[in-house]
């Protein structure tokens, strides 16, 4: 389990999100889960989904900083 997970409702019904995800719509977990599940041969979870929404966040803050080049 993530760190951002523990303590959020066990449920999938009302997506937790970590300090920091106000961004992160509802659609955007929708469409991260049709666009990853396919690939990953199973039905992600809305959790999952924000974990990737994160990383890609991460990811594009990191290339800004960098200008794009690796570190």
């Amino acid at each position: 389990m993530s760190p951002f997970e523990q303590g959020c409702p066990s449920s999938d019904a009302v997506p937790c999100r970590p300090p920091g995800a106000a961004w992160i719509t509802d659609e955007m977990i929708e469409d991260t889960k049709r666009h990853w599940s396919p690939r990953y041969g199973y039905e992600l979870s809305d959790a999952e989904a924000v974990e990737i929404l994160m990383n890609v966040k991460r990811l594009a803050q990191l290339l800004i900083r960098t200008g794009g080049e690796a570190p």
